[in-house]
């Protein structure tokens, strides 16, 4: 999927939209087609999340999964992945002395 960079900056909707898409560059999960002036998710695995998530939207009963937290329990990458990116592109996350808690 791609989208042109000034498209990109307002589905982010975001006073810092430049330096999100940046940051997504420098971490090799956006790739940056300057001549075309368009981005694009760079990580396979993003590309089948959005996939997924398209094929969701359009067929919910093929994704519907019975909860069953009782049965499972979260891996620690998991837990920290989500976190540790967040903590990136998250400026709210930042400490008082500048640096990124997690």
């Amino acid at each position: 999927m791609r989208i042109g960079y000034d498209d990109a900056c307002k589905v982010i909707d975001h006073e810092n939209a430049v330096v999100i898409l940046k940051s997504g560059v420098e971490m090799n999960v956006l790739d940056e087609d300057e001549k075309r002036d368009e981005v694009a998710f760079f990580h396979q695995l993003l590309q089948e999340y959005f996939a997924a998530r398209h094929l969701a939207k359009a067929n919910p009963e093929l994704v519907h999964v019975e909860w069953a937290v009782d049965k499972v329990s979260p891996k620690l990458e998991d837990t920290i992945c989500p976190a540790w990116l967040m903590a990136i592109l998250c400026p709210r996350c930042l400490r008082q002395d500048g640096r990124r808690q997690l």
